[in-house]
């Protein structure tokens, strides 16, 4: 490479370890092991979780909301079999 061209694309895309991730609907639905058609009801219809709108057309999920949601919704052994 060029001198200087490495510095211009550190600056261009810089990496920021302590940003936390956002994913689209279909790499949130993945995540969790869902159709997309079922998170959409499960988490965003119901409004189970914020979402995050990048643009009018790109909403977008944070993953540590999409993590707490799911603590949120984690059940133990005995408490799922009193159900």
């Amino acid at each position: 490479p060029r001198r200087g061209e490495g510095e211009e694309a550190a600056e261009m895309n810089p990496v920021a370890p302590n940003v936390d991730p956002v994913l689209a609907y279909q790499e949130a639905a993945k995540y969790v092991n869902l159709s997309l058609r079922q998170f959409r009801r499960v988490f965003i219809d119901s409004g189970a979780l914020p979402v995050v709108r990048v643009s009018a057309r790109r909403p977008r999920i944070r993953l540590s909301d999409l993590n707490a949601c799911l603590k949120a919704r984690t059940v133990t052994l005995t408490e799922a079999s009193a159900r």
